[in-house]
């Protein structure tokens, strides 16, 4: 354990570092609320609005799909306008949307609420990363497990959210976590406002010159989106990594939609069924940790560490389709917990290190973006099934793929798989 690197490389008591880590952390807590909130509600919303669970499972998973799928625009936001305005505009209209989702009396209402909120979710996300891998260069590593502890911290969340949810109603539950997200304006407020912003090319930016209107911004950040597509361009590690998210996606987000419904349909109380929810925390936890105190790791190990959480993932989504019992449900989720604390940690350092330094905030948010896509991939599942145990074994056959994709970029890293 080496106690000086971290020492010595990390704490820094700068201000400017400081406030950008607390505000990240804030960030991706209100990320990962999201996702619990999402899946625990899902049940007393169709019971309230007279529509079914698919129904809302599927713009559930929009919502969550926004969160991801905001990457790209995310970056090009970021550029633009810096962190302090970003943060402070999202993270109002976040704290709105929820008090509009919780009012809402008709599925359009609902559907809309949702649609918004995960957007600024997303975007604040992507930004946050974005920007302390700028602000802290160098330590990224350190700091990615930061943020991602504070990220799936949310999880531990699920028995209090189940609470809230029969103390309170839904609407109830969802007005009082809309309070969490009153800390994002704050904090970004005290930002510099120099934070995140990028000098624009001069070429983009000299027909702007004394325009204003919606049409230049348009296609400014048009133009910024087909820019940030160059990182993939003759990069088949970013690729195939890209693939490996879109794969591990659809299973985490199965995971946190249909796990709950799945253990009740099994026999599983509702209480114990959101402890599963909350179980891999500890797992992810620890294994973040353990990343954190071990200092800077190098691609060959990073890679080799995403494949050995690659095969934890398998197991897990393996022993939850076909094990059908509590104490299956507690082996997959703790395989869960450690296959995820490995696999955002890996491909938000892997994907920065494939592409020249001037495309690393763009790589970083088109990873972040193939989460979006699994998503949206699960949601249309949960639309058209009635069968929470079909998604699951959907999910161990998209987990084949990511398994050879892993082969893939091992090979590509001249990575002898044996020796894992």
């Amino acid at each position: 354990m080496n106690l000086n690197h971290v020492r010595g490389s990390f704490f820094w008591p700068t201000r400017t570092k400081v406030l950008c880590m607390i505000c990240a952390i804030v960030n991706c807590f209100a990320d990962g609320l999201t996702y619990v909130m999402t899946g625990i509600i899902t049940q007393a919303v169709a019971e309230d609005l007279k529509c079914t669970d698919g129904f809302v499972s599927f713009w559930g998973g929009i919502q969550l799909a926004l969160v991801a799928g905001s990457g790209p625009l995310s970056a090009v936001l970021l550029r633009r306008i810096g962190m302090r305005k970003l943060g402070t505009i999202t993270g109002l209209t976040s704290f709105g949307t929820l008090c509009m989702m919780s009012v809402a009396r008709s599925t359009f209402t609902l559907a809309l609420a949702m649609c918004l909120q995960g957007v600024c979710i997303g975007i604040l996300y992507t930004s946050s990363v974005v920007v302390v891998q700028k602000v802290y260069t160098g330590n990224f590593s350190q700091v990615n497990v930061v943020l991602l502890i504070a990220s799936i911290s949310t999880n531990a969340t699920a028995p209090l959210i189940q609470i809230l949810l029969e103390h309170y109603g839904w609407r109830g539950a969802v007005v009082i976590l809309a309070a969490v997200h009153l800390h994002i304006p704050v904090f970004s407020l005290l930002l510099d406002i120099k934070i995140g912003k990028t000098k624009a090319d001069p070429k983009d930016t000299l027909e702007e010159l004394g325009q204003h209107n919606f049409i230049v911004y348009g296609n400014a950040f048009l133009k910024g989106a087909i820019k940030s597509l160059h990182a993939f361009k003759g990069n088949s590690q970013l690729i195939a990594l890209f693939l490996n998210a879109v794969c591990n996606g659809f299973y985490h987000t199965a995971y946190c939609l249909f796990m709950v419904p799945y253990a009740v349909e099994n026999g599983i109380t509702a209480f114990d069924s959101s402890t599963l929810i909350a179980l891999p925390v500890i797992p992810c936890i620890l294994i973040r940790l353990a990343i954190f105190f071990h200092g800077k790791i190098d691609v060959p190990c990073t890679v080799r560490l995403h494949a050995i959480g690659q095969v934890s993932e398998f197991c897990s989504c393996f022993f939850i389709t076909f094990g059908r019992r509590l104490s299956m449900f507690y082996v997959g989720s703790i395989l869960h917990g450690f296959a995820f604390g490995i696999h955002f940690y890996s491909m938000l350092c892997l994907a920065p290190a494939f592409v020249n330094k001037s495309f690393r905030d763009y790589a970083l948010s088109w990873i972040i973006f193939s989460d979006g896509l699994a998503v949206i991939a699960t949601a249309i599942v949960g639309l058209y099934t009635n069968s929470y145990l079909l998604g699951f074994q959907i999910s161990s056959g998209v987990q084949i793929c990511a398994v050879a994709l892993v082969i893939y970029i091992g090979l590509l890293n001249g990575q002898i798989l044996g020796r894992i």
